[in-house]
């Protein structure tokens, strides 16, 4: 695992160069330098998948804060409830009471 920041750098690599990453997502030069050198979370969430998809550098990589791999995922932070499969979800009643 790398950093965002060289994930980008890797990226940038493989698609040539700057301009040429920009070209093959659809965006400008001037973005994708802002993203290495001056954005505090790097690239932008709405990126993340046209590079991945142009360069095969993983969003896991890319970004990390929004696509955690699978091992991260089950960490004490994941707060998603696991229903057994016998049991059946519940609806809210009018006053938010569960039946």
């Amino acid at each position: 695992m790398c950093s965002p920041r060289e994930a980008l750098i890797r990226a940038i690599g493989i698609a040539g160069s700057q301009l040429a990453l920009a070209k093959a997502i659809g965006t400008t030069q001037s973005n994708v330098w802002t993203w290495l050198n001056k954005s505090q979370k790097g690239i932008p969430a709405g990126w993340v998948l046209s590079i991945e998809r142009e360069t095969k550098v993983s969003r896991h990589d890319l970004r990390p804060d929004i696509y955690p791999r699978e091992a991260e995922a089950g960490t004490a932070g994941d707060r998603s409830i696991k229903l057994h499969p016998t049991d059946t979800p519940t609806r809210p009643t009018r006053a938010g009471a569960v039946r």
